[in-house]
């Protein structure tokens, strides 16, 4: 089995691999890459959400029916927009940063491949290393 061949996520866009992060960009080497999953639009819907809601409570009895329905809906879409996206923040050194915004599904299958690549990864080096100190 070659480790490098083994694809961990591949859906035609980003493809991830024993060695390899490859976005549409750019190729970032698994070895020395730092992911980290954002929840940042789950952030800016709530307190969007927490926003309308409270300029409801305070101004409701000055707003016709309709913007209070408006008001709602804005409220609500907006939580349900910010727990349906996610963001991936992919930094290797030597390499510029990328940021991958998608539906949250996505980026939580592709941050779980990252994740098993990279333990495949350091596993590979703990084997190596324990070879090598057996051997006297």
């Amino acid at each position: 089995m070659n480790a490098v061949a083994e694809a961990f996520y591949d859906d035609g866009t980003y493809k991830v691999t024993a060695g390899i992060i490859a976005t549409p960009t750019r190729i970032y080497p698994i070895s020395n890459t730092t992911v980290r999953l954002r929840r940042d639009p789950l952030w800016a819907g709530g307190s969007l959400s927490v926003f309308a809601a409270s300029a409801l409570a305070i101004y409701g009895d000055l707003l016709s029916g309709a913007e209070i329905v408006i008001g709602c809906a804005v409220a609500a879409s907006s939580l349900c927009l910010g727990r349906r996206y996610a963001v991936l923040q992919i930094d290797a050194v030597g390499h510029p940063k990328a940021i991958i915004f998608d539906k949250a599904a996505k980026i939580r299958r592709l941050y779980q491949a990252i994740r098993s690549a990279r333990f495949l990864d350091i596993r590979a080096i703990h084997i190596s290393h324990d070879e090598y100190t057996e051997v006297s």
